[in-house]
């Protein structure tokens, strides 16, 4: 999915985007970049802990391009956490944790165009994306604070 992501962004070039993350893609994702003379773009590496939080507090939204069929992917619920709304693929669980047009929007996989879509919808309105921004972290705070069977008391986050 990260190829399309790029893609995407090409029909973006105003948009900013910083990649975390590392894999066996990650040559071919510099090349690519440094070809397309995509100056928007940057590779953040490996991030995790407070790294990680700190890169997603300073973003606007996620982005998720998964083309793999993935369950729950836990990305999903830390955006939602930082009150960060998501854009992602609608393939395997990705739809059930994410309320199209309410926490994110989805598109199809593959789709670089709607993908851009997506991305530009999210940037086109700061009052639409401060709506989704507030559902996106009402819907883990709702999530968190529910009783578990084992535990009488709600889980908080902050």
């Amino acid at each position: 999915g990260i190829m399309t992501l790029l893609k995407a962004m090409r029909l973006n070039p105003s948009t900013k985007l910083v990649i975390a993350g590392e894999g066996p893609l990650h040559a071919e994702i510099e090349t690519y970049i440094e070809t397309h003379g995509m100056k928007q773009v940057s590779l953040a590496g490996h991030k995790d802990g407070d790294a990680l939080k700190n890169l997603l507090g300073g973003a606007a939204f996620l982005v998720l391009p998964s083309e793999w069929y993935e369950n729950s992917p836990m990305v999903i619920l830390e955006a939602f956490a930082s009150g960060k709304p998501v854009v992602a693929s609608s393939i395997g669980g990705i739809p059930e944790s994410i309320n199209d047009g309410k926490t994110g929007y989805l598109y199809d996989a593959g789709d670089e165009e709607a993908l851009a879509d997506c991305i530009d919808r999210m940037l086109r309105s700061e009052e639409h994306t401060s709506e989704l921004q507030s559902q996106a972290y009402l819907v883990c705070r709702l999530l968190l604070e529910k009783k578990t069977p084992t535990s009488s008391l709600p889980i908080h986050i902050p």
